[in-house]
Order: structure tokens, then sequence, then C-alpha cells
């Protein structure tokens, strides 16, 4: 009860004035572990000023360069964007294309 009382101002605010857009922001880093050379990817799903979906894991394979691991991770968000904007359109909330933004 303690910590519900302590975090109860903590939370996601989701702004029914926001842009409805699904947007997903990627990022992955190349060969990011040491010992086995396999690098990391993490994405964030935002909707309505909030994040709805989010995730980081180390890649199942090993990439060759920058550009294949930023290539992974843009191919794992465009799986996971297809899903999630089926999801939130089946729900009323997102009607639009979601959005991948990379930094490469």
């Amino acid at each position: 009860m303690r910590y519900l009382k302590g975090t109860e101002k903590c939370g996601i605010l989701f702004q029914c004035n926001e842009d409805n857009t699904l947007q997903c922001f990627t990022d992955s880093d190349y060969a990011g572990d040491p010992l086995s050379r396999r690098s990391t990817s993490g994405m964030i799903f935002m909707s309505y000023g909030g994040a709805v979906s989010w995730r980081s894991q180390r890649q199942s394979c090993i990439a060759l360069s920058t550009t294949e691991a930023e290539f992974i991770a843009a191919s794992q968000a465009a799986k996971e964007a297809i899903w999630l904007g089926n999801l939130l359109s089946e729900l009323w909330c997102v009607s639009t294309i979601p959005v991948l933004q990379m930094d490469n």
C-alpha cells in the first residue's frame, strides 16, 4: 500500500487533443554484447501523447554491419506496428497508417 500511495501521481497520460497517429521510434546498437557480438534493438510506440508499447531486446542473429542491425530493428518494429495498428483500429483508437521513425 505504501508503494501505491507513493506512486499515485505516476503514470502514462493520454491526451484526447493530441495526434492519434501511431508513431514508432526505433534504435539499435551494433555488436553491443562483446562476447556474442549480438546487437540490441529498442522500440517505443506512441499514440495520443503516451506510450502504448515498448521493448528492448537482443537480436536473434548477428548483424554484420550497423545498417543490418538497424534494418533488423526496423523490420521487428514494422511487424509490431502492423499488429498494434490493427488492434488499435479494432478499438476505434487509431485509424491512420503507423509512422516508423529511425535514426539511420
